[in-house]
């Protein structure tokens, strides 16, 4: 399992246009976040880093969804899943087994970024960043880019498209919150505050959203990523290729 999960790793990180166009937009983000804060000459360690988290937050997870997309689709729109079932693996594992390797391939790509932001928040004048901002750097940026391009593995594997999956994960990601706002309005608060995009933020931010709790809030996306990827298991089970 561990060589397959190395393989897939390789072959999603092979992919030049998603995986290097990915690790260059994020690594231009944390370069522009060292230029401001030169540029700037008061920009404390704290305040580097909160505004390098937002930045590459948003771009890592455009990205992951990008990533995410392809790993779920591209063996069936390239017509190289018929040889893939040949090689006896089981079509369980070979929907698993890019659950890891995606989110190796995410920390791949968006790492170099996130070491630019965390060298410019070191060096940064007086007050130093605290292991709080530290952690926040690596935890959100990583949480955010992993949490949807599992979203978006899942749906391209099911639908059998990246261009859907794409289009759906940036729906959820950039408007989620007015879905989830409607969905309070027209069913209730509960059933928005459970919206995927609504739980993902409680999880990323680790703060308990206004109508849930925290430990509910993981609770919820651990099993809307489980019914996701339950899909895409089932799809690859039934399809004939």
């Amino acid at each position: 399992m561990i060589a397959l999960i190395k393989m897939e790793i390789r072959r999603q990180l092979g992919r030049r246009g998603s995986a290097i166009g990915s690790t260059i937009v994020i690594l231009l983000a944390g370069a522009s976040i060292i230029v401001l804060s030169l540029a700037s000459g008061q920009a404390t360690g704290p305040k580097i880093l909160e505004a390098g988290t937002g930045l590459l937050a948003m771009l890592v997870t455009i990205c992951s969804i990008l990533l995410g997309a392809l790993a779920g689709s591209y063996d069936v729109d390239q017509g190289t899943m018929r040889y893939l079932v040949l090689t006896g693996v089981s079509r369980t594992q070979l929907v698993l087994l890019r659950v890891p390797a995606l989110i190796a391939s995410i920390v791949v790509v968006s790492l170099p970024g996130i070491l630019m932001v965390l060298i410019a928040g070191l060096i940064a004048p007086a007050p130093a960043a605290n292991a709080s901002d530290l952690l926040d750097l690596f935890y959100a940026v990583w949480m955010s880019g992993i949490l949807y391009g599992l979203l978006s593995l899942a749906i391209g594997m099911f639908l059998r498209s990246n261009g859907v999956a794409i289009a759906i994960a940036l729906v959820v990601s950039l408007v989620g919150a007015l879905i989830a706002a409607l969905i309070a309005d027209k069913v209730s608060e509960t059933v928005g505050g459970l919206f995927f995009s609504e739980v993902t933020a409680n999880v990323v931010s680790r703060e308990a959203g206004t109508v849930i709790s925290l430990p509910v809030a993981v609770l919820a996306t651990v099993v809307w990523l489980v019914l996701l990827l339950g899909a895409a298991v089932l799809r690859v089970q039934r399809a004939e290729y």
